[in-house]
């Protein structure tokens, strides 16, 4: 089995936001989001911005880009809206374009579910029911809606899967 090139996902040039902004928004997407939508393990998210996982990863990049699209909505901080402009609506726009759910890996989940969520936010709710059905879709295709085997050693990989479906 072999996938065709012109389906593969293709990864612009990411535009992370400055460190200390990084950091804020991961605090406040923890702080004001992820009590609501436990969707993410703070430890291991956080383990994986530190050790730099953006850098290789380009979908953990996406799920990071995201986190930032969603927390910035719980900031007055200037640099996370669009370029140019002043309007509190255009908040985490700037990361929520590079957003693809072209292949079905582990951050895909988590992907989707962040942009309906920032979507939901928008002045476009309606796109939020399509982008999570994609998600859903997504999961059922990896299998992850499924029971494991009873008696089978939890793994963290499989623990994350399951929280993104679940």
């Amino acid at each position: 089995w072999h996938q065709n090139t012109w389906f593969r996902a293709h990864y612009p040039e990411f535009t992370l936001p400055e460190d200390d902004l990084l950091s804020s928004l991961v605090d406040l997407y923890f702080a004001e989001v992820n009590p609501f939508v436990p969707l993410l393990h703070r430890p291991t998210f956080e383990k994986s911005v530190k050790d730099k996982l953006y850098l290789e990863d380009k979908d953990f990049t996406m799920v990071l880009l995201l986190v930032c699209a969603v927390a910035s909505r719980y900031t007055d901080d200037p640099r996370v809206l669009s370029d140019g402009v002043t309007a509190k609506q255009s908040s985490g726009w700037k990361w929520c374009g590079y957003c693809s759910l072209i292949a079905v890996t582990l951050f895909v989940i988590p992907t989707s579910q962040l942009f309906a969520q920032f979507m939901l936010g928008s002045t476009v709710p309606h796109l939020c029911w399509t982008i999570a059905s994609v998600g859903l879709r997504s999961s059922e295709e990896a299998g992850i809606h499924r029971r494991k085997v009873k008696y089978a050693t939890p793994t963290v990989e499989g623990e994350l899967w399951k929280r993104a479906f679940w």
